[in-house]
């Protein structure tokens, strides 16, 4: 389970009114105005009174009771900020597995929505937006929201421009932190060390290591049972965890992104003849055995878990990744180490991977819901209180002691290392409306390089290794590539990406295998643009030019 990272500043303080109407200018994404279906709510001393309650809709992931017996629907936390603030979320059903098709299959069948929607999937996003279901949400957050949720959400303004429709911000970006997806290249630093091998600075320094991590018998047992690199093939090519994208970065271009072409416009990566060498380098390494031949078949979850095992010496991930997925490792095998390296630079010193997204999902509010601002109070506590929690406040470790943290032999734990040293403790992670609570992107960087610097920071539940990052990533910002298309899907995207999306994934792996030639890229890429492709790319830099007519 992915480590808790609490990063903490200075409080602000939340000034609130005594009391507060819930009405607002417009509404519905079709313009109609709902202000008469919002209820008049009163705060008092920063409460509810009394309690407002709002549905939510949120993927549970588990419906297991946890070791309280506890569930998404009667979670602690819900009486937590009914205590503090006077928002009770009420959650009708648990929700696991595929939770977009159930939601799809819910709005296709007209059952009535809940107040709020908590997604991680833009495609549904949209849908459920053209649906005219829910309001526009741009106002509310400028009336509404505290100054340190504003500042955040300021760090970086592109977080709206996915939902931003007829000039309407219809989604709440939840916020991520700056640079926590950037992958880094991730490496068993004790067999580099047994074996004597270089510190991968280039593409070629890499394939000394993939070499010897395959075939030098780096665990010692006298097998040839270890790989050298772990990717999840199933996954796309450019995704989050156990990347491969970074390798077609290393000839000057992304895949499964929209890059700048050098003409100025925009052109999608995997079309771009760059795209042959590094489909060529990877069949090479997966023709050498650098690379287990079942990648084709694991995500990039699934692909770590032979790094967890002892099995695979590197992978490219997040800063986060010591910790989870891979913190395994540590009890599996005695002694070993893992330590985070820059990507490498390519054979002409080009260096590309894809930039972290300070976006990490939405929230979706209905337009017949009654008290919306009551959502804005319940984030700014949690912005003012939790993601900006001050040295020495009540909030400091996390919420509550002996809920989501713990005092062991006098020293405060957070949860999993609370969990670690005493597995029978009755902890758990506290469950709220957003995914990641609240996120101010610019703390997790800063507060790793305090704690390098040998100063005090409030940070907990956080592994050395991933700690040390913070110079890894900052020395390679400037290879980090984002998306420059970041608006809402275009016509043709809706009607055909799909189809193009299959065909990228089957060729691309066909030729990885040997089930296809190299040449069968350029098939594809004619197939790609006459099946849509060329379309989409039109539509693609009609949206950039209205939004950059200068460039």
């Amino acid at each position: 389970m992915k480590s808790k990272m609490k990063w903490v500043a200075s409080a602000v303080n939340l000034v609130l009114c005594t009391s507060l109407l819930a009405a607002c200018s417009s509404g519905s994404s079709g313009g109609s105005d709902s202000s008469s279906k919002l209820a008049e709510t009163k705060l008092v001393n920063g409460k509810f009174d009394p309690p407002v309650k709002l549905t939510v809709w949120k993927n549970a992931y588990d419906s297991k009771p946890d070791a309280r017996g506890k569930t998404i629907q009667n979670n602690p936390f819900i009486q937590f900020m009914v205590d503090k603030v006077g928002v009770e979320s009420v959650y009708p059903e648990i929700i696991t597995g595929d939770a977009s098709t159930k939601l799809k299959l819910k709005l296709a069948s007209g059952e009535k929505l809940p107040d709020i929607i908590s997604l991680r999937d833009d495609k549904l996003t949209q849908e459920l937006i053209s649906s005219g279901q829910f309001m526009e949400v741009g106002p509310l957050f400028d009336k509404y929201a505290g100054d340190v949720w504003k500042k955040a959400m300021n760090e970086d303004t592109t977080v709206w421009d996915s939902f931003v429709i007829d000039g309407k911000r219809m989604a709440l970006p939840q916020l991520d932190y700056k640079y926590n997806a950037d992958p880094v290249l991730w490496i068993r630093e004790d067999w580099r060390k047994k074996l004597k091998l270089p510190e991968p600075k280039t593409l070629a320094d890499f394939e000394v290591l993939l070499d010897a991590f395959t075939n030098k018998d780096p665990d010692g047992n006298g097998k040839k049972d270890t790989y050298g690199y772990a990717a999840g093939l199933k996954d796309p090519l450019n995704t989050w965890m156990s990347d491969s994208g970074w390798i077609f970065g290393e000839f000057g271009t992304l895949p499964n992104q929209w890059n700048k072409a050098a003409d100025g416009s925009l052109e999608y990566g995997s079309i771009n003849p760059a795209m042959k060498q590094g489909l060529a380098k990877l069949k090479e390494w997966l023709d050498k055995g650098y690379i287990d031949q079942e990648s084709g078949i694991m995500d990039g979850i699934k692909a770590t878990d032979a790094v967890t095992a002892g099995k695979t010496g590197m992978f490219a991930g997040p800063q986060y990744s010591a910790g989870w997925p891979i913190g395994g490792l540590f009890t599996n095998v005695k002694g070993a180490e893992i330590k985070a390296y820059p990507i490498p630079v390519g054979p002409d010193g080009k260096r590309m991977f894809h930039a972290s997204s300070f976006r990490n999902g939405v929230i979706l509010i209905n337009k017949d819901c009654k008290n919306p601002e009551a959502y804005f109070v319940y984030q700014n506590w949690l912005y003012d209180n939790y993601a900006n929690a001050a040295v020495g406040s009540p909030y400091e470790y996390g919420f509550q002691e002996n809920l989501d943290w713990a005092t062991i032999k006098g020293k405060k734990y957070v949860f999993d290392d609370a969990k670690n040293l005493k597995p029978d403790l009755k902890l758990e992670k506290m469950n709220a409306i957003q995914y990641d609570v609240a996120r101010i992107p610019s703390k997790m960087i800063e507060d790793y390089q305090l704690i390098l610097q040998g100063k005090k920071s409030n940070i907990y539940g956080v592994r050395q290794e991933s700690i040390a990052t913070a110079p890894v990533l900052l020395s390679q910002k400037d290879s980090a590539v984002n998306s420059m298309f970041t608006g809402a899907p275009t016509q043709t995207m809706v009607d055909r990406q799909d189809f193009l999306d299959k065909m990228e994934r089957e060729t691309f792996s066909k030729i990885l295998y040997g089930k296809l030639p190299l040449d069968a890229f350029d098939d594809f890429v004619k197939q790609w643009k006459s099946g849509g492709g060329d379309k989409i790319t039109e539509e693609v830099n009609a949206w950039y030019k209205e939004l950059h007519p200068n460039n």
